[in-house]
């Protein structure tokens, strides 16, 4: 059981075999950080298309806003962090697309193992309060039926969500 352990942790990404066969932690370079920061911008992109265009029934609409709801109240940034992802995949989820759900949940898994640290509070508490209105403002696109609302909202959050990541891997401004 260990070593399958093992194997499903080293093909999640989230350790390596050294020279040794020891395993170890994967640490990812800017660049690999950045270009996962990329992906996970892009399925959430795609997402936000997708449930714009099949529309979002009463179910997934609920959970959406029950997940804005405590996103709003969550102060700590780590817990903020993983609600803001779920909330994420329930708007994958409410597209109803597998492979879209399955791309979400796999580059998520690689995710965990950037090594963002927070030394900065006020740069956190910036990134949520800031961030918090461009997922009220994509979900009510979404909801509202306004594609001019969405790109421009969809557009801003990758923006933003680009420079702050960049900004917790270097520890510099992007």
């Amino acid at each position: 059981p260990v070593q399958i352990a093992l194997v499903r942790l080293e093909c999640a990404g989230l350790i390596r075999a050294d020279q040794n066969h020891r395993y170890i932690t994967y640490e990812l370079s800017f660049q690999e950080g950045r270009d996962y920061n990329e992906y996970m911008l892009g399925l959430y992109h795609l997402s936000f298309h997708l449930a714009f265009k099949k529309g979002v029934d009463i179910y997934y609409r609920n959970l959406l806003e029950k997940r804005l709801d405590q996103l709003d109240r969550e102060p700590d940034v780590s817990n903020y962090l993983e609600a803001e992802n779920d909330f994420h995949r329930i708007i994958a989820q409410s597209t109803n697309n597998r492979e879209l759900l399955n791309a979400f949940d796999l580059i998520t898994q690689k995710g965990f193992v950037m090594n963002m640290t927070y030394r900065d509070e006020e740069m956190v508490a910036d990134f949520i309060q800031n961030h918090q209105p461009l997922n009220r403002r994509l979900i009510d696109a979404i909801l509202g039926n306004d594609l001019p609302a969405l790109e421009q909202a969809s557009e801003q959050h990758n923006d933003f969500m680009m420079r702050n990541v960049c900004n917790w891997i270097t520890e510099e401004p992007f």
